[in-house]
Protein backbone atom coordinates (compact mmCIF):
# COMPACT_ATOMS: atom_id res chain seq x y z
CA UNK A 1 0.00 0.00 0.00
CA UNK A 2 3.10 2.14 0.62
CA UNK A 3 4.49 1.51 -2.23
CA UNK A 4 1.01 2.89 -4.26
CA UNK A 5 1.13 5.73 -2.32
CA UNK A 6 4.44 7.05 -3.40
CA UNK A 7 3.71 6.08 -7.28
CA UNK A 8 0.81 8.12 -6.89
CA UNK A 9 2.72 11.32 -5.39
CA UNK A 10 5.86 10.62 -7.82
CA UNK A 11 2.87 10.88 -10.81
CA UNK A 12 1.30 13.95 -9.38
CA UNK A 13 4.88 15.89 -8.62
CA UNK A 14 6.00 14.64 -12.78
CA UNK A 15 2.51 16.41 -13.57
CA UNK A 16 3.08 19.86 -11.22
CA UNK A 17 6.55 19.83 -12.68
CA UNK A 18 5.52 19.38 -16.43
CA UNK A 19 2.14 21.53 -16.10
CA UNK A 20 1.27 20.08 -18.94
CA UNK A 21 -1.95 17.70 -20.15
CA UNK A 22 -1.98 14.56 -18.25
CA UNK A 23 -0.98 11.61 -20.35
CA UNK A 24 0.95 8.98 -17.97
CA UNK A 25 2.65 6.24 -19.26
CA UNK A 26 1.05 3.39 -19.91
CA UNK A 27 2.41 -0.48 -18.73
CA UNK A 28 -0.46 -2.41 -20.18
CA UNK A 29 -0.03 -6.37 -19.53
CA UNK A 30 -3.14 -8.90 -19.50
CA UNK A 31 -4.28 -8.88 -15.78
CA UNK A 32 -5.89 -11.38 -13.73
CA UNK A 33 -9.12 -8.64 -12.54
CA UNK A 34 -10.54 -11.31 -10.15
CA UNK A 35 -6.17 -12.01 -8.33
CA UNK A 36 -6.02 -7.78 -8.63
CA UNK A 37 -9.24 -7.14 -6.43
CA UNK A 38 -9.18 -9.96 -4.50
CA UNK A 39 -5.43 -8.92 -3.78
CA UNK A 40 -6.94 -5.26 -2.46
CA UNK A 41 -9.95 -7.11 -0.53
CA UNK A 42 -7.75 -6.44 2.71
CA UNK A 43 -7.15 -2.75 1.88
CA UNK A 44 -11.20 -1.84 1.09
CA UNK A 45 -11.61 -3.99 4.20
CA UNK A 46 -9.79 -1.49 6.14
CA UNK A 47 -10.88 1.79 4.47
CA UNK A 48 -14.71 0.99 4.99
CA UNK A 49 -13.88 0.21 8.99
CA UNK A 50 -12.49 3.41 9.18
CA UNK A 51 -16.45 4.88 9.04
CA UNK A 52 -17.95 1.54 10.47
CA UNK A 53 -19.39 0.16 7.30
CA UNK A 54 -19.94 -2.88 6.11
CA UNK A 55 -18.29 -4.11 2.75
CA UNK A 56 -18.49 -6.98 0.05
CA UNK A 57 -17.24 -7.97 -3.38
CA UNK A 58 -19.17 -9.91 -6.11
CA UNK A 59 -16.72 -10.81 -8.64
CA UNK A 60 -17.67 -12.78 -11.85
CA UNK A 61 -15.35 -15.18 -12.21
CA UNK A 62 -12.12 -15.72 -15.14
CA UNK A 63 -12.21 -12.17 -15.74
CA UNK A 64 -9.10 -10.38 -17.40
CA UNK A 65 -8.20 -7.29 -19.32
CA UNK A 66 -5.31 -5.45 -20.88
CA UNK A 67 -4.59 -2.74 -18.16
CA UNK A 68 -1.97 -0.41 -16.87
CA UNK A 69 -2.56 -2.56 -13.35
CA UNK A 70 -0.98 0.31 -10.94
CA UNK A 71 -3.05 2.61 -12.86
CA UNK A 72 -6.55 0.76 -12.86
CA UNK A 73 -5.60 -0.32 -8.92
CA UNK A 74 -5.01 3.45 -8.39
CA UNK A 75 -8.90 4.43 -10.12
CA UNK A 76 -10.33 1.42 -8.04
CA UNK A 77 -9.04 2.37 -4.83
CA UNK A 78 -9.47 5.93 -5.22
CA UNK A 79 -13.59 5.11 -6.23
CA UNK A 80 -13.75 3.28 -3.15
CA UNK A 81 -11.86 5.77 -0.96
CA UNK A 82 -14.65 8.13 -1.78
CA UNK A 83 -17.23 5.95 -1.15
CA UNK A 84 -15.99 5.10 2.54
CA UNK A 85 -15.32 8.61 3.40
CA UNK A 86 -18.70 10.07 2.72
CA UNK A 87 -20.19 6.74 3.88
CA UNK A 88 -20.98 6.25 7.52
CA UNK A 89 -22.47 3.14 9.79
CA UNK A 90 -23.26 2.01 6.00
CA UNK A 91 -22.48 -0.11 3.02
CA UNK A 92 -19.95 -0.04 0.10
CA UNK A 93 -20.17 -2.87 -2.37
CA UNK A 94 -18.65 -3.65 -5.26
CA UNK A 95 -19.37 -5.84 -8.41
CA UNK A 96 -17.03 -6.70 -11.12
CA UNK A 97 -18.50 -8.34 -14.06
CA UNK A 98 -17.98 -8.41 -17.91
CA UNK A 99 -20.37 -7.18 -19.95
CA UNK A 100 -19.85 -7.32 -24.01
CA UNK A 101 -16.19 -5.96 -24.51
CA UNK A 102 -16.08 -4.28 -21.31
CA UNK A 103 -15.10 -5.30 -17.77
CA UNK A 104 -17.65 -3.11 -15.55
CA UNK A 105 -16.24 -1.95 -11.72
CA UNK A 106 -19.50 -0.56 -10.09
CA UNK A 107 -18.61 0.66 -6.53
CA UNK A 108 -22.22 1.35 -4.85
CA UNK A 109 -22.42 3.07 -1.75
CA UNK A 110 -24.95 3.90 1.32
CA UNK A 111 -23.79 7.87 1.75
CA UNK A 112 -24.49 10.76 1.56
CA UNK A 113 -24.87 11.21 -2.10
CA UNK A 114 -25.06 14.11 -4.32
CA UNK A 115 -27.09 16.48 -6.53
CA UNK A 116 -26.64 15.03 -9.90
CA UNK A 117 -25.91 17.90 -11.29
CA UNK A 118 -23.31 18.62 -9.20
CA UNK A 119 -21.79 15.55 -10.67
CA UNK A 120 -22.86 16.22 -14.10
CA UNK A 121 -21.15 18.90 -13.88
CA UNK A 122 -18.05 17.72 -12.78
CA UNK A 123 -17.93 14.90 -15.65
CA UNK A 124 -18.34 17.50 -18.42
CA UNK A 125 -15.80 19.69 -16.70
CA UNK A 126 -13.28 16.41 -16.85
CA UNK A 127 -14.48 16.04 -19.94
CA UNK A 128 -13.85 19.22 -21.66
CA UNK A 129 -10.81 20.23 -19.57
CA UNK A 130 -7.28 20.28 -21.42
CA UNK A 131 -6.17 19.99 -17.77
CA UNK A 132 -2.84 21.97 -18.80
CA UNK A 133 -2.98 24.21 -15.33
CA UNK A 134 -3.37 23.30 -12.16
CA UNK A 135 -6.52 24.90 -12.04
CA UNK A 136 -8.61 22.22 -13.16
CA UNK A 137 -7.87 20.45 -10.48
CA UNK A 138 -9.23 22.99 -8.00
CA UNK A 139 -12.60 21.03 -7.81
CA UNK A 140 -12.07 17.88 -8.54
CA UNK A 141 -9.45 16.13 -6.21
CA UNK A 142 -6.25 14.94 -7.93
CA UNK A 143 -7.34 11.42 -7.70
CA UNK A 144 -10.33 11.96 -9.84
CA UNK A 145 -8.64 13.60 -12.45
CA UNK A 146 -5.82 10.71 -12.65
CA UNK A 147 -9.06 7.76 -12.74
CA UNK A 148 -10.50 9.83 -15.60
CA UNK A 149 -7.46 10.81 -17.63
CA UNK A 150 -5.89 6.57 -17.48
CA UNK A 151 -9.68 5.69 -18.28
CA UNK A 152 -9.52 8.12 -21.39
CA UNK A 153 -6.21 6.83 -22.23
CA UNK A 154 -7.78 3.03 -22.85
CA UNK A 155 -10.86 4.01 -24.01
CA UNK A 156 -12.65 3.67 -20.94
CA UNK A 157 -15.96 5.46 -18.97
CA UNK A 158 -16.61 6.70 -16.00
CA UNK A 159 -20.34 7.51 -14.78
CA UNK A 160 -21.92 8.31 -11.58
CA UNK A 161 -26.03 7.89 -10.86
CA UNK A 162 -26.34 9.37 -7.26
CA UNK A 163 -29.15 10.80 -5.63
CA UNK A 164 -28.55 13.50 -2.41
CA UNK A 165 -29.44 11.30 0.94
CA UNK A 166 -29.79 8.09 -0.71
CA UNK A 167 -26.02 7.17 -2.16
CA UNK A 168 -23.99 6.80 -5.03
CA UNK A 169 -23.08 4.36 -7.79
CA UNK A 170 -19.70 5.14 -9.66
CA UNK A 171 -19.60 2.49 -12.91
CA UNK A 172 -15.64 2.30 -14.40
CA UNK A 173 -16.25 1.10 -18.09
CA UNK A 174 -12.62 -0.93 -18.74
CA UNK A 175 -12.37 -2.65 -22.21
CA UNK A 176 -11.56 -5.76 -22.49
CA UNK A 177 -9.02 -5.03 -25.30
CA UNK A 178 -8.37 -1.56 -25.44
CA UNK A 179 -7.12 -0.08 -28.59
CA UNK A 180 -3.94 0.73 -30.04
CA UNK A 181 -2.67 2.52 -26.65
CA UNK A 182 0.91 4.25 -25.96
CA UNK A 183 3.09 1.98 -23.68
CA UNK A 184 5.77 2.97 -21.58
CA UNK A 185 8.87 2.05 -23.25
CA UNK A 186 11.79 3.40 -21.10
Amino acid sequence: FIQHIEQLVDVAIQIIRQKSEIKLPLNAQSVSVNSMILDLNDLFELMCSKNNNQFSIKIEKDLHCICDELQLKQSIIQVISNATNYTKDGAVVVNVFKEDATIIFEVKDSGIGMDQSHVDRILSELKTSNLKTMDAFSNLGLGLVLVFQYLKQVQGNIACDTKKGQGTTIRISHPVEPGLIETDKQ
